[in-house]
């Protein structure tokens, strides 16, 4: 079994994204490593994975790059975004919002 950076971690970040998620608001990578004490460039990818696989709707989907997107969606790298992966996102987002009205 492969570890996972940061799982001490988790918690704080499910609280910090379902936060966003009642304001309705997206967070950066950035903004979530500082309230949680994770460096911007984590790596984010085993606890984001782990969180993502737990939660619905997606509360994941919240956290983004400098774009405003999510950097990995459906589990795969999404720095330069499909349309597919844009539909997806755009809807889970709105999911997620929704979820948490």
């Amino acid at each position: 079994m492969v570890a996972i950076r940061y799982i001490d971690k988790k918690d704080d970040i499910v609280a910090e994204l379902k936060k966003c998620a009642k304001n309705k608001r997206t967070i950066t990578y950035k903004q979530l490593g500082e309230l949680v004490g994770i460096p911007t460039m984590g790596p984010w990818r085993g606890v984001l994975d782990l969180i993502s696989r737990q939660e619905d709707p997606d509360i994941t989907f919240l956290v983004v790059n400098s774009k405003g997107l999510s950097s990995r969606i459906g589990y795969t790298d999404a720095k330069r975004p499909t349309v597919e992966q844009l539909r997806k996102a755009n809807e889970e987002t709105a999911r997620v919002f929704e979820a948490y009205r």
